[in-house]
């Protein structure tokens, strides 16, 4: 039971790093001892590779203080190569689930009755659900909902959106459809989401 446990903690020590990071920092702290010594072995022809290979102590304290330095830095690469890859496994899942959630949204306004369009705070259109797209004949996403929807130039007056966005409250009007050529009942109700847009 004991065994078990320490072979998990040790599991979960080594999933906090990367591990082609570690790999790679003993392949090159081993590298580096075997090309120090290739290099003392060329300025010291009476010394056999093997010998040279244990070195003098100063030359082992060297080598293992290069080692345990390179070593500590690699253990951090590794700790920060690993935590980059978690964060952007965990944006990835938010990301989805916000686009399932976004996907949801509109299929439940595309099946509501009627026509619904979402104005940012500077009226540009954000969505339209099929039925409004019917309304003012296509897809005005983008563009400004008083030009599009009413051929003119600036905010209309007495306009139910502006006025949910002055006060955070639902307002209503009647309003002539020039594509329909009748009038319709507009209903406005704020929205307070991440990007503080309004339901039209």
């Amino acid at each position: 039971m004991d065994i078990t446990a320490r072979r998990r903690g040790l599991k979960k020590l080594m999933n906090r790093f990367d591990k082609k990071i570690i790999v790679f920092t003993f392949i090159a702290i081993i590298s580096f001892w075997l090309v120090d010594t290739f290099v003392d072995y060329i300025f010291h022809y009476n010394e056999t590779f093997s010998e040279i290979m244990l070195g003098s102590p100063k030359e082992i304290a060297f080598r293992s203080l290069f080692s345990i330095c390179f070593l500590i830095f690699g253990i951090y690469l590794s700790k920060v190569v690993r935590d980059l890859k978690n964060s952007q496994g965990t944006i990835g899942k938010e990301r989805l689930q916000s686009e399932e959630q976004r996907i949801k949204f509109e299929s439940m306004l595309s099946a509501i009755g009627d026509g619904i369009s979402i104005q940012d705070p500077d009226f540009k259109v954000l969505y339209q659900n099929d039925k409004h797209k019917e309304m003012v004949k296509g897809d005005k996403k983008g563009l400004y909902c008083y030009e599009e929807y009413a051929n003119s130039d600036k905010v209309c007056d007495d306009c139910p959106v502006e006025k949910s966005f002055k006060d955070g409250l639902s307002a209503s009007r009647l309003w002539f459809n020039p594509f329909w050529i009748n009038t319709v009942s507009i209903v406005t109700t704020a929205i307070r989401a991440q990007t503080r847009a309004r339901l039209y």
